[in-house]
């Protein structure tokens, strides 16, 4: 073999040494996910996925991504008991966890989940306008296999 192709085996043994360190750290220290859901219009548009995770040291967050509504004051981000939601009375009958105000109405964004939150009383997420007692988007939950 040549300088040239040893050099080349060595870097492509290089790399893929290093692809297999990155899979095994991404498996190890990835956030695991416990549920997600895709947001569906109710009385505004809604896109975006709606994740629960739970980092290493425990702590638990509620990401939107890729999450885009219409820019409107006064909404919160809620976990509501219902399985799903489309219109406002089913969120107005269910029990509620406000996680706080709507920090974007677009782009990625994290909410911190209180580590007693009990999540198996909560079916979905919903962005909610409380002056107008309006579910903008909602997001059901699907609990994850691992």
């Amino acid at each position: 073999m040549t300088g040239n192709k040893k050099s080349l085996v060595v870097v492509f043994g290089a790399m893929l040494a290093l692809g297999i360190l990155a899979a095994y750290v991404h498996q190890t220290y990835a956030p695991k996910v416990l549920a997600t859901g895709r947001f569906h219009q109710v009385a505004h548009k809604g896109e975006g996925v709606a994740a629960i995770v739970q980092l290493r040291n425990g702590r638990r967050l509620l990401r939107l991504t890729d999450f885009h509504t219409a820019d409107k004051p006064d909404l919160s981000v809620m976990l509501v008991s219902a399985p799903d939601a489309f219109e406002n009375q089913t969120i107005l009958n269910s029990k509620v966890f406000v996680l706080g105000q709507l920090q974007n109405p677009a782009g990625d964004q994290e909410y911190e989940l209180p580590a007693d939150l009990d999540l198996a009383s909560f079916g979905a997420i919903t962005i909610w306008n409380r002056k107008y007692a309006v579910n903008f988007t909602t997001a059901p939950l699907r609990l994850s296999d691992h």
